[in-house]
């Protein structure tokens, strides 16, 4: 049971109920995080800024600090690294690994 329930992010069901995840845990940091990432720019109508631009059929590899700059505004709960690497099979493919956590209090 959750004090502050947030859906899960892909939103999923188990045994017919939806997963849910306590407000201000890693999880649920990490899944809106997660929801940034998949939302292409201009695809919510009720904030068309929100998410990041859409890399599908565009030249080059998507600008990490594009990434990173969309994560900080609409998570600022986290701290995030985003870099790129090649593939070490193909030179078109790039791998953008997003690791997302949350700032110690120390």
């Amino acid at each position: 049971m959750t004090d502050i329930p947030h859906f899960s992010v892909p939103l999923r069901f188990v045994n017919g109920a939806a997963v849910v995840l306590e407000q201000d845990t890693t999880d649920e940091i990490m899944t809106c995080g997660l929801a940034i990432l998949l939302c292409p720019l201009g695809s919510r109508v009720e904030l068309p800024t929100f998410g990041i631009p859409d890399p599908s059929f565009t030249q080059g590899l998507p600008s990490t600090d594009v990434i990173e700059a969309a994560l900080a505004e609409w998570e600022p709960r986290s701290q995030q690294i985003v870099s790129s690497e090649p593939d070490a099979l193909d030179a078109l493919i790039a791998h953008i690994p997003v690791r997302i956590g949350i700032p110690s209090e120390d």
